[in-house]
């Protein structure tokens, strides 16, 4: 039986990612539910949805089965056979209809611990952001938005939460260890062609204007931070 990745579609976003999960599209319910072959098809499919969604949201049960109910609804026995590379545009379409159904309908039923441990998971960048200034990042967004609004990608992409992520970062960011934070503004400055001196001197400035955790999450407008750096170090930056 195939089982191909398109099947797991992402309902998170940025750096919070969960999982609405699964494997492959069922057969319709005319065919699916009749016993033999489709019937253990069917079995199958539910088990491999079941368990790519638990993987990536293990507290969430109920989101799970209820986004496996969506999909053996919206998707046929052939639509599970089609290898990913061959889904056309009505495909597509598809995908995106079913996840906004999931969205609406199954959104309740994630429970925050599960969108929280998202959330600082994918904060950490890796180990990179302290789990202290995860946690204070994620009580601030909370002061703005809900938890489930975190899930969804189109408040993702609003200014009420850009400007949430702005403001959580400039509350949080000195809870960010400045050694490894500048050795990595200057380590990505001079792999741009700046000087040590220049990016040393360029640290030091937009310091005196924004926070550790803004400079790390770039939350400033570039052309504000080049409009004071450049000044100030031009004379540090090195002639070709």
């Amino acid at each position: 039986m195939r089982f191909h990745a398109l099947a797991f579609t992402a309902v998170l976003t940025s750096t919070l990612v969960l999982a609405c999960g699964g494997g492959n599209a069922p057969a319709k319910s005319g065919n699916s539910h009749g016993g033999g072959d489709d019937a253990k098809s069917l079995v199958e499919q539910k088990r491999a949805f079941m368990s790519g969604c638990t993987k990536k949201v293990p507290d969430a049960p109920d989101y799970c089965e209820c986004a496996w109910e969506l999909f053996a609804k919206d998707f046929t026995k052939e639509e599970m056979s089609q290898p990913a590379e061959d889904t056309d545009d009505k495909y597509q379409k598809k995908l995106a209809s079913f996840k906004e159904e999931v969205k609406v309908s199954c959104g309740s039923k994630m429970p925050e611990g599960s969108i929280k441990t998202s959330f600082l998971k994918g904060c950490s960048n890796g180990g990179k952001l302290s789990g202290e200034y995860c946690e204070c990042k994620y009580s601030e967004f909370r002061k703005k938005l809900a938890a489930s609004e975190l899930t969804d990608e189109e408040i993702v992409k609003t200014p009420r939460f850009v400007e949430a992520k702005k403001s959580a970062v400039k509350a949080c960011g000195g809870k960010i260890p400045e050694g490894p934070a500048q050795a990595d503004f200057i380590t990505g400055c001079t792999s741009s062609g700046g000087s040590k001196e220049y990016c040393e001197c360029g640290w030091k400035t937009a310091r005196k204007t924004w926070s550790v955790g803004e400079m790390m999450e770039g939350t400033m407008e570039k052309n504000d931070l080049l409009d004071k750096v450049r000044p100030a170090c031009a004379s540090l930056q090195k002639q070709k």
